[in-house]
């Protein structure tokens, strides 16, 4: 989903796609935005660490191993923290950034999807299985607004890491998708989702992990493409998850092309509902997902969804 909200915003995508559907789409979570000018700077300091000098920067990468420059580790920030790599914006590629070209309206215009998982944390967050942890940890991501997401999101029954993964679906996942939904749909027509199923199958082993992975982050991949990968494979579909799956393959496939599909799903609107929930016990419109998400204490923080106001 981050690469095309930034095709939807590069001027060189035009023509090349008339449909899009953003899946677990962050390209409105803060960190998840790097400006040219903050590449430029980790560009040097990533040479550097390769033994190139700035003079005959160019010239030394060019000549280094692939592997080498592969296994180097990125000095840049983002999504992912420190070590990650991504699309940056204020360049010819992308002149504006995903919040900026989607509140003024500057982007690609043509009808979008825009959804994500009811479990998307719970993949990150596998390693913090004490107190300590998960305050050590929330600290980290959040600084000074660290506090106030313990209090918000304190360690109940279900144990410090699914309370961790329930902080980080609603803030990096579900809030900025929801905010995403709410732009667009004053521009485009948009529809709405959330893949909800509890029992996602998943083939990492389960000593590794400590706690079921829910609708976990990618989960919804092998029910659209009803292909194995690395985390999933169909032949464990329960029948009920074998006719969501149909029902999502049926789903992506008439966006482009059923001309009565709003009224099998129904439009989201700009106040950000109402959505589809995709669950093997049936699909439902939902219209709490901003408050089950917990989007209003998100947006009050330096965390929540980068999204302007429209002109």
């Amino acid at each position: 989903a981050w690469s095309a909200c930034y095709l939807m915003v590069s001027p060189g995508s035009v023509g090349l796609f008339h449909r899009v559907i953003l899946q677990s789409g962050p390209c409105l979570e803060p960190s998840s935005l790097n400006s040219v000018e903050l590449a430029a700077q980790a560009g040097p300091a990533f040479a550097e660490s390769l033994g190139c000098s700035k003079e005959a920067a160019v010239a030394c990468l060019r000549a280094a191993p692939a592997r080498r420059i592969a296994r180097a580790a990125s000095t840049r920030g983002g999504l992912n923290g420190p070590g990650s790599w991504g699309p940056v914006y204020g360049d010819a590629v992308a002149p504006l950034s995903p919040p900026e070209a989607f509140a003024s309206g500057r982007f690609i215009r043509t009808p979008t999807i825009v959804g994500s998982n009811a479990d998307e944390g719970r993949l990150f967050a596998v390693e913090v299985r004490d107190l300590h942890r998960y305050e050590q940890e929330t600290h980290w991501m959040y600084g000074a607004d660290g506090p106030r997401v313990v209090a918000r999101y304190p360690v109940g029954p279900e144990g410090p890491g699914l309370t961790m993964a329930r902080s980080f679906t609603d803030q990096r996942f579900a809030c900025p998708s929801n905010a995403l939904r709410r732009l667009l749909a004053r521009h485009v027509e948009v529809h709405g989702y959330e893949f909800v199923d509890p029992a996602a199958p998943i083939v990492v082993p389960r000593w590794l992990m400590p706690y079921d992975m829910g609708a976990y982050h990618a989960a919804e991949l092998a029910y659209v493409f009803g292909t194995r990968w690395v985390f999933a494979d169909p032949a464990r579909f329960t029948p009920k998850q074998r006719a969501l799956s149909d029902r999502m393959m049926r789903l992506w496939a008439g966006f482009g092309h059923d001309p009565e599909f709003n009224t099998v799903w129904p439009r989201t609107t700009a106040t950000g509902s109402p959505i589809r929930l995709l669950d093997p016990e049936g699909d439902r419109m939902d219209d709490t997902f901003f408050e089950r998400h917990d989007c209003a204490f998100w947006d009050a923080t330096a965390f929540g969804a980068v999204a302007p106001a429209t002109p």
